[in-house]
């Protein structure tokens, strides 16, 4: 254990903000299965509810070395509100909160809004980090107010005076704010404040000083260097569409330690410092000694929890027996890296369909997913059909889709991926398929792989009209093809395999794959423990996906993030992450 204002805490490691830890759920499965992360950091989070930047938010000089700008995106702090008050109830229940800390990190443009925040937030936070340092964030936000000692102190001093005043929801005007349970306090009696310094200055000592005068709590340091413009080695293009952002990783290292250094010089050995920018292993640890705590954040591309689970636990293990272990479980190779497509043909199916198929190959795994990105105009992800050539069916959605579907044969895409866990159908003899939408696409590959083994192979396709009919010639070739089309009422796939379960049952040795919108999976999940209870059902589970790495958190179910442990999830693994709600 580590003593951490005054009591203990499990662990000397902290998750920092906008890392990992972005959703309730992620933060849950952190605090309860990886007791070496003492210190949780929320995402950022103001008053108001803020969209962000457009992707592609982050981009990767080097394995490890990201550059990122996401724009402090946020719920807004209502809704944060209620997220954080269930998740501190089922965590405070199980005592799992006695020894870990919830950093709560607030963003703001005024005093107010960081009075504001603290009196609403203080109920569900174990402590406040003052978001003083983001660097690519709109004027008036962030660095903006942490490059100077007089609005550090200031707004420092606003967000310490709201932890003594009176908030909302019951609490008088001029009264201390009270808190139930077992909440962490600072010298003072008071809610913890912590400011996060931006390394971006000519002096990061003076405006520690000026955090702790306006009573701070502790300090942490150091957020992001820069801004800084990064352009991909292929194109010569901006890769952010923010086109500035912050550096991360290893290769910030030597100025974090220097940063955490100096801040140790001013404000004495009283104050908890914690130290974070480039940590990966025991010898990084030990380059921050001037810290008290440490924040890892990129080294965790690319890991799933089980895995960021083993590193932390070697950490620990290399800090108290002098070994040097825990670096090799982290990834050592480059996430992000783009690769120039042409377009050789756009296949118009409907209205808002095309299949577009490109110039070159990819090797993938039905239900991994590539991003395709325009420079300037923004990335999205999407789940390849066909390896060679390599050819992606697209729905028209949003901004990003139209600017595709503006393109002609002969332009092109840049593509990076694979990314996540696809589907394997080598341990069964008999493969069924049902699919929707573009979800066919992975059909098609996951069909073509199962063909490829010898498996025996049904494919049932709902679609809204005939046009919308996707690689009907590639799966007749690959075994039995059934066509629900939905002219009157919604589910006709569904009807048509019911029909044939019920019909012809199944062999012991039967897998069911779910693929496509989410209603179609539950409802086909559904049908597959009624006809096939001896065996698996499967879903390929898609969420807002940005980074596809593992670090924004956004992509997560249930705590489980689809980038790293998805796309494809069994009926059993979803039980058990959200005990049987998918399937209700």
């Amino acid at each position: 254990m580590i003593i951490f204002l005054g009591r203990e805490l499990s662990g000397r490691f902290v998750i920092p903000s906008g890392i990992l830890t972005t959703k309730p759920s992620i933060i849950e499965r952190v605090a309860r299965e990886i007791p070496e992360v003492g210190i949780i950091t929320t995402k950022s989070v103001g008053v108001e509810p803020e969209a962000g930047y457009r992707e592609p938010i982050l981009a990767e000089d080097s394995p490890l070395n990201f550059v990122n700008a996401v724009g402090l995106r946020s719920p807004g702090m209502v809704a944060m509100k209620e997220e954080l008050r269930s998740l501190r109830n089922r965590l405070d229940e199980d005592g799992i909160l006695n020894n870990r800390f919830l950093l709560v990190s607030i963003f703001g443009k005024t005093e107010d809004e960081f009075r504001e925040l603290v009196r609403y937030l203080a109920d569900v936070a174990d402590g406040f980090e003052l978001n003083l340092s983001c660097p690519h964030s709109k004027p008036g936000y962030g660095a903006s107010i942490g490059s100077h000692p007089d609005t550090t102190f200031s707004f420092t001093k606003a967000a310490v005076e709201a932890s003594l005043e009176g908030g909302r929801e019951g609490m008088g005007g001029g009264e201390r704010i009270e808190r139930s349970g077992n909440r962490w306090k600072n010298s003072l009696g008071t809610i913890p404040i912590f400011v996060k310094l931006t390394p971006n200055v000519q002096d990061i000592g003076v405006i520690a000083k000026a955090a702790i005068k306006a009573g701070a709590t502790g300090i942490t340091a150091i957020n992001t260097v820069g801004p800084i413009e990064f352009r991909d080695p292929v194109t010569g293009e901006p890769v952010l569409t923010h086109v500035t952002g912050g550096k991360s990783g290893r290769w910030i290292r030597e100025i974090g330690s220097a940063c955490v250094k100096r801040i140790r010089e001013v404000v004495g050995p009283g104050v908890p410092v914690i130290g974070m920018g480039g940590i990966a292993s025991v010898a990084d640890v030990l380059e921050y000694d001037n810290a008290d705590l440490f924040g890892v954040g990129s080294a965790l591309a690319g890991l799933d929890l089980t895995e960021i689970g083993t590193y932390f636990r070697q950490l620990e293990i290399d800090l108290r027996g002098g070994s040097n272990t825990a670096a090799r479980k982290l990834k050592s190779k480059r996430f992000m890296e783009y690769e120039r497509y042409r377009i050789r043909e756009i296949r118009e199916m409907d209205n808002d369909l095309r299949v577009f198929v490109l110039d070159g190959s990819l090797d993938f795994m039905p239900g991994q997913f590539v991003f395709l990105w325009l420079p300037g105009k923004g990335e999205k992800p999407f789940s390849p059909a066909q390896t060679d050539p390599l050819t992606i069916a697209i729905r028209k959605r949003g901004i990003f889709t139209s600017e595709l579907f503006s393109l002609e044969p002969g332009d092109s895409i840049m593509v990076r991926g694979p990314y996540g866990r696809g589907f394997e159908p080598d341990a069964w003899n008999n493969v069924i398929i049902l699919s929707g939408g573009t979800g066919s696409g992975v059909a098609l590959r996951l069909a073509e792989q199962a063909n490829e083994l010898g498996k025996e192979v049904k494919i049932f396709q709902g679609c809204v009209n005939e046009k919308q009919v996707l690689f009907e010639k590639e799966f007749r070739k690959l075994g039995r093809f059934v066509v629900g089309i939905d002219r009157d009422e919604p589910g006709e796939v569904l009807k048509s395999l019911e029909f044939y379960l019920e019909r012809d049952g199944v062999p012991d040795d039967t897998v069911l794959f779910t693929i496509g919108p989410e209603i179609l999976m539950k409802q086909g999940m559904k049908l597959g423990s009624r006809y096939v209870p001896d065996c698996d059902s499967f879903a390929s589970v898609e969420r807002e996906t940005l980074c596809g790495v593992g670090l924004c958190g956004a992509c997560e179910v249930n705590g489980y993030r689809t980038c790293v442990r998805g796309t494809v999830f069994s009926r059993a693994q979803m039980q058990e992450m959200d005990k049987g709600g998918f399937l209700e």
